[in-house]
């Protein structure tokens, strides 16, 4: 059995009713913006655990795949669980060349119709240097069954709970714990690896 990875991930943010697909950055800002200041939208956070059941075929993959499970705390749902969840890392969207992060799971509404969460980090650091905030900054949009948009805004991963990530990477189906060392290294060298594309190639 190959080795694989796995990690636990929460982000917290504010959704906001969403009429249209937002068109750029600045439309998910104003509705996290408004949602946020003017209590007129909800808080939000999943708690999530990512798998990368092979390591190694992650790595070559270059949609770079994992499963996503957990669950989504939201108002108008309570506490609803990911269905058919995925996330991908570090992956180069080939009509803009930026390097995104992914996410997408289904969940039951608050009439019991299937919605779809979708967010992404636009992995483009200004001037090259700074890769924190798009590595922590999730644009977020819930879209009913035939794809329109009813809801958006912005999900963000802070300081603490980003530590508390890194801290959860661990080794799964490993033959022993060589094997679950070197599962986790191969992940740690990608992730570095990608990091560096990042200040090299904007």
């Amino acid at each position: 059995m190959a080795a694989g990875v796995t990690f636990n991930e929460r982000m917290d943010g504010f959704l906001s009713s969403c009429e249209g697909t937002p068109e750029s950055r600045e439309d998910y800002r104003a509705r996290y913006q408004q949602a946020k200041g003017a209590g007129d939208g909800d808080g939000c956070h999943f708690e999530a655990t990512m798998l990368m059941e092979d390591i190694a075929a992650y790595v070559r993959d270059p949609q770079h795949l994992a499963r996503m499970t957990g669950t989504f705390h939201w108002g108008p749902v309570g506490v609803a669980a990911m269905r058919d969840g995925e996330f991908q890392l570090f992956v180069k969207n080939p009509e803009t060349g930026t390097r995104e992060m992914r996410y997408r799971f289904t969940f039951d509404g608050p009439d019991g119709e299937p919605l779809t969460f979708v967010g992404v980090k636009w992995m483009r650091p200004k001037a090259r240097i700074n890769t924190w905030s798009p590595s922590t900054t999730l644009y977020s949009r819930i879209e009913r069954a035939d794809g329109t948009v009813a809801w958006c805004g912005i999900l963000k991963i802070g300081l603490v709970e980003t530590l508390k990530l890194f801290r959860s990477t661990r080794p799964v189906g490993a033959a022993d714990r060589a094997d679950g060392r070197r599962a986790v290294w191969a992940f740690n060298r990608f992730f570095a690896r990608e990091q560096l594309a990042l200040l090299r190639d904007g």
